[in-house]
């Protein structure tokens, strides 16, 4: 797919040169860092544009594999405002042992014009910052 549109839904400021169109650059060493949060339950989001039909999204963690979310789903839209839940797509007490890339599989296809990873509990790195920090991300 041809990703058209990507935006940090909450109009976050992300960190000097770590933009959300980095989830899409094809560079590993590059990440989408989100404005950081002062609680872990300060939701993040990334939504990505995907017009057509997708059943995987695959998410590559940053090469340290911190401020990967704990808990997060992934949704769907047709205009980019109103999101829908993607059946079987919800995701508690995640956790990650490598920075390789992690594939979400669906049950079915999903049709729609967006999707996003919507980060409803945050991981925090050593200095005790939440953040949601994502290096690339792909739907099939």
């Amino acid at each position: 797919f041809a990703f058209t549109t990507l935006h940090d839904t909450n109009e976050n400021v992300p960190l000097s040169g770590c933009a959300p169109e980095n989830v899409l650059d094809g560079n590993t060493n590059s990440k989408y860092y989100s404005a950081t949060m002062e609680y872990e339950f300060q939701g993040q989001a990334i939504a990505i544009g995907t017009p057509g039909s997708f059943s995987q999204i695959t998410v590559q963690p940053v090469g340290r594999m911190v401020h990967f979310p704990v808990d997060f789903r992934f949704q769907y839209s047709d205009d980019g405002i109103i999101f829908y839940d993607i059946e079987g797509a919800s995701y508690t007490n995640y956790s990650i042992s490598s920075s390789d890339p992690i594939t979400f599989k669906f049950g079915k296809k999903v049709t729609a014009k967006y999707v996003r990873l919507l980060a409803t509990k945050l991981s925090k790195d050593s200095f005790g910052t939440y953040a949601l920090e994502i290096a690339e991300m792909s739907v099939k």
